[in-house]
């Protein structure tokens, strides 16, 4: 009795959507290649949404080239570079595009937007003693706690 239940969950369910990024220059082969090669997996994965940044035709792209860059962690050097969720991929790895789509629609995975990525992105910055802000509140909240049971220890057994 569940069964049409089910199927009727599924029909009602909307198709899962994800947003690529690409970054590329007229005349790279390589760039052509990698559009022409996400074309094609719009055909399996129709969800696709592909957002071409041609820097050669808009200059005012170099910027946000700079800025996904920086937030993804790789370099600014050549293109194509694809942004699937929170992955960068660099050059026409047609491979490793293929396998973050693959991942990003599975239906456990949630892949962000990599515009939204950048937003949410912040750096982890070091002080002085090259230690990063996480490591020292750790630190001091494992400090806090290991004192607070020697003391819990000390007065039980007084």
């Amino acid at each position: 009795m569940l069964l049409p239940f089910f199927a009727r969950a599924d029909e009602t369910t909307p198709a899962k959507s994800i947003s690529v990024y690409v970054f590329t220059q007229q005349g790279c082969p390589y760039c052509a290649e990698v559009l022409s090669f996400l074309e094609e997996l719009k055909q399996t994965y129709p969800g696709i949404a592909v957002f071409n940044f041609d820097m050669k035709i808009h200059p005012e792209y170099v910027n946000a080239y700079a800025q996904m860059a920086q937030a993804y962690g790789i370099s600014t050097t050549h293109v194509p570079v694809t942004y699937i969720g929170a992955k960068a991929i660099e050059g026409a790895n047609e491979s490793t595009i293929k396998e973050a789509i693959e991942y990003c629609f599975l239906p456990v995975n949630q892949c962000i937007d990599p515009g939204k990525y950048i937003q949410e992105a912040t750096p982890i910055e070091n002080n002085a003693a090259g230690k990063t802000n996480q490591e020292i509140v750790g630190w001091v909240v494992i400090g806090l706690v290991t004192a607070g049971g020697v003391a819990l220890l000390i007065f039980k057994f007084r």
